[in-house]
């Protein structure tokens, strides 16, 4: 199934999107909890199955990472993704309540979709695609956006090589 661009917001979205959560959040609108799960789903690139997944013990505040499982044919893998610093703030108040072993999100697949849809108005996994075509974006490198998004080999990232023609004309702009 092809990527339809016009489905996923833009990283300028994103933002907008993060900011709205943010005053939600200072004026009592929503908690640190919810902040940190959209976050997640903004920010991280991973599933929202992984981002359900994720315990107090695999986050790393000192280096800045989380840990995501994945349950591939294989087994269980696990990857490292980043934290983004403003981010962390709110993990590290947030988790101060939790216990070990403890699931940072204690909710069904199905109500976190809900709650990404109703609050953005996009399916949850759209913010993995904008995430992925920002990295490489910004990269140029196909090996960070496999890592960070957990894929096997590069044929799955080829979807996300599907960049506007404006994008395409920001680039090579300056060659004629």
């Amino acid at each position: 199934m092809a990527l339809r661009l016009d489905k996923i917001p833009t990283w300028e979205e994103v933002k907008n999107l993060w900011g709205e959560i943010l005053n939600r959040y200072r004026s009592g609108a929503v908690s640190v909890g919810d902040v940190v799960f959209m976050g997640f789903v903004f920010f991280t690139g991973a599933r929202i199955s992984e981002i359900l997944g994720i315990r107090k013990e695999d986050i790393n505040l000192k280096r800045g990472v989380v840990v995501i499982r994945q349950l591939k044919k294989r087994g269980e893998v696990k990857r490292e993704v980043l934290i983004p610093e403003f981010l962390l703030e709110y993990v590290r108040e947030y988790i101060k309540g939790l216990g070990e072993g403890e699931r940072l999100f204690k909710m069904a697949r199905n109500t976190a979709y809900v709650k990404v849809k109703s609050f953005t108005g996009y399916n949850p996994h759209a913010f993995r695609h904008t995430f992925a075509i920002e990295i490489l974006k910004r990269t140029n490198n196909l090996e960070y956006a496999r890592r960070l998004l957990g894929h096997s080999n590069y044929n799955t990232l080829k979807h996300y090589l599907n960049f506007t023609v404006e994008d395409i004309r920001d680039k090579i702009e300056d060659m004629f």
